[in-house]
């Protein structure tokens, strides 16, 4: 295959996929912030940082813990990259590696260019495309690393070793960060159970469209996709989600206020002026009780949820093992 036909297939790619929406959008968004030269938000890397900070934890630890594996691999992606294209440019042995080079040098620029163009939100969701390109270089560097390490006891063999270990134990130990449950890598679960698709089948069945919607970490958006039609869907007008970082770096907020509201006021219905929709799921307690409880004291603690029952303007109107719908009054 030459580079020709290579690049043929890549540009038919590219355009294969724009016919899915999401990237679609994707694309567009970043030429218009481009041009736009807008401001972005960086809100998922910067809430992870301002909580961390606030409950005591070092920051470093809290992206190591959520980029941790990426980094590495794309660190010693770059590096084995490099050490191809000066050491091995000439070599057939390795003649096909080197085609893609390319590509991962693309796949790099246009990572570079979602973080300038949107914020940390969209381009961390394509770290994984870059490690799956990325292994093949990490591969080389390691391959390398052995091959020096069989050589005779001379200075570069001996480091050749020590890196050789040293990738071998931060795999492991970002490995067992994965699987062993810590206060490092404790996070909640997004898996949808057949409970919380009756909730909000519930929800569209019997929602009054005018009547706007608030949440923690429901996502109205993605079961209207689910189980809506186009049409519904358009009607329905929800957001994917209850706090979004918007392109320009404006951010969408439809959450209720932290402890909702309950540390300057009597009533969650104080906080609005018009009869609201307020949906609450087992996932929006756990997390902050059980999963990370030291974010309680920032957000919502297990006895404001409890106290929403007594509420006089907050009225529950469903209730199953996952959701509960509540209206609130004002």
């Amino acid at each position: 295959m030459n580079l020709f036909a290579i690049l043929l297939l890549s540009i038919w790619y590219f355009f294969w996929l724009l016919q899915f929406w999401y990237f679609g959008v994707t694309i567009n968004n970043m030429y218009d912030s481009i041009i736009s030269r807008a401001d972005t938000q960086y809100a998922v890397i910067g809430q992870a940082i301002g909580n961390a900070s606030a409950v005591g934890n070092n920051p470093f630890i809290e992206i190591i813990k959520r980029y941790g594996q990426q980094i590495l691999i794309i660190i010693l992606s770059v590096i084995g990259a490099i050490s191809l294209f000066y050491r091995d440019h000439s070599s057939r042995h390795y003649q096909t590696l080197r085609l893609f080079i390319f590509p991962f040098t693309l796949i790099m620029v246009f990572m570079i260019a979602m973080v300038g163009a949107q914020g940390f939100t969209m381009a961390t969701r394509y770290l994984n495309y870059i490690m799956i390109m990325g292994v093949l270089f990490c591969a080389y560097l390691i391959v390398n690393l052995f091959n020096h390490m069989t050589k005779k006891p001379n200075l570069s063999s001996i480091a050749a070793v020590i890196v050789v270990i040293g990738i071998t134990c931060m795999v492991m130990t970002l490995g067992l960060v994965d699987v062993y449950p810590s206060l490092y890598n404790a996070k909640g679960s997004y898996h949808t159970t057949q409970m919380s698709v009756s909730g909000m089948e519930w929800f569209f069945e019997n929602r009054i469209i005018e009547t706007p919607l608030v949440g923690i970490t429901v996502a109205p958006g993605r079961y209207a996709d689910l189980l809506l039609s186009p049409t519904e869907r358009k009607e329905q007008n929800l957001p994917n989600y209850m706090f979004t970082e918007h392109t320009g770096g404006r951010i969408d907020d439809r959450r209720p206020p932290v402890h909702f509201g309950y540390g300057n006021s009597l009533s969650l219905g104080d906080y609005y002026d018009r009869e609201t929709d307020f949906i609450t799921n087992r996932q929006d307690i756990e997390y902050y009780s059980v999963t990370r409880p030291e974010l309680g004291e920032l957000y919502w603690q297990n006895e404001d949820f409890q106290r929403l029952s007594n509420d006089p303007k907050v009225d529950k109107v469903y209730w199953n093992s996952e959701y509960t719908m509540w209206k609130i009054r004002p």
